[in-house]
């Protein structure tokens, strides 16, 4: 019992530096998310990118990526 214990416990409790790493990866995506998405906003004010599509571009970018990231989940 006390070996399945242990092994279940090494296995719930996340290591410090993976936590570390989640964190920095999830504040480099939003941050990369948002300065595109006021890149593009300030493409269109300027009239430089339709300005109808230009709030679009960052979603559709990243719907783009979730779906590649999607297909490529082992069954």
């Amino acid at each position: 019992n006390r070996l399945v214990a242990l092994l279940y416990s090494n296995i719930a409790k996340p290591s410090l530096r993976s936590g570390f790493i989640a964190t920095g990866l999830g504040l480099f995506i939003s941050s990369g998310y948002f300065f595109g998405h006021t890149f593009f906003l300030s493409l269109g004010y300027a009239g430089t990118v339709n300005p109808i599509l230009s709030p679009w571009i960052m979603p559709i970018i990243f719907a783009l990526c979730s779906i590649y990231l999607y297909k490529q989940i082992p069954e």
